[in-house]
Formats: structure tokens, C-alpha cells, sequence
């Protein structure tokens, strides 16, 4: 397994602004302001988990999340940062919750602030030692 690319997560403004403006218009930015716009509505609900669980994978609300959270996704994933999308949903949750202005960079920021984005997990040696499929050579 490759280690995640060099650097990745070292410009999180640009990052973010390739992410809202993805897929034009009506896509990432549109389900970003959406989201910020109706951040109060999201008081009654504990994490993005809970939301899933009383509202399902319908209506405005985990539309608009997936559409965010697929380009972060499609973006980490492409530079070989392995974010599962359970992480994503939640830390995009919490940050749409809190307010924050930009919810893609909010999230971009912690995961370079993060030690699971740092030396310790880029390296490939750390990867190949915790795997232990046939696959893996060592």
C-alpha cells in the first residue's frame, strides 16, 4: 500500500475551495450554503449518526451532506488519505452544527491537524505492520 501523498493536507484553503467548486453550481457550494443556511434545524440531532437514524438517507439534509461529503471523499481519496466516509459524515456534521463558515476547510483543517494524518500514520512501514492479509508484504 502506498503511504498517503507528501504534503497532502498542507494547503487546506486551496483544497477546500477546489471542493466547494466541484461539479459546478449547483453541487458542492450550493449543499455547502444549504447546509450552513440551515444549520440551526440540525440542533435536535446528537451526531450525523442520529440523524441517519431518525431522518434515513432522504430529505434535504443527507443530500446535501453526501453531496459534500462524496467530493471531500473523491478528493482525500485521490491523494491517498483513507478517510471512511462514517468519519467524514460526522466531522462535516459537527462542523455544519458549529457554524462554521466553511464546513469543507473546517474539516480539512482538523484532518491536518489530526495524528491520524501525520508522519506516524504516512508511513508505509506503520501501514504494512498493521496489516496482516496475505496480501501485504512487510
Amino acid at each position: 500500500m502506498d503511504p498517503p501523498v507528501q504534503g497532502a493536507l498542507t494547503d487546506s484553503a486551496t483544497l477546500a475551495q477546489r471542493i466547494n467548486a466541484a461539479g459546478g453550481a449547483r453541487r458542492v457550494a450550493h449543499s455547502v450554503e444549504w447546509l450552513t443556511e440551515n444549520a440551526a434545524d440540525l440542533a435536535t440531532f446528537t451526531s450525523a449518526e442520529n440523524l441517519a437514524v431518525q431522518v434515513g438517507d432522504e430529505g434535504p439534509f443527507a443530500h446535501h451532506l453526501m453531496q459534500a461529503r462524496a467530493e471531500l471523499a473523491r478528493q482525500l481519496w485521490q491523494r491517498r488519505l483513507f478517510v471512511g466516509v462514517t468519519v467524514l459524515d460526522e466531522l462535516l456534521f459537527s462542523a455544519v452544527r458549529r457554524r462554521s463558515p466553511d464546513p469543507v476547510l473546517d474539516v480539512l483543517t482538523w484532518l491536518a491537524n489530526s495524528p491520524l494524518t501525520g508522519p506516524l500514520m504516512s508511513s508505509t512501514r506503520c501501514i504494512r505492520l498493521a496489516c496482516s492479509a496475505p496480501t501485504c508484504s512487510s
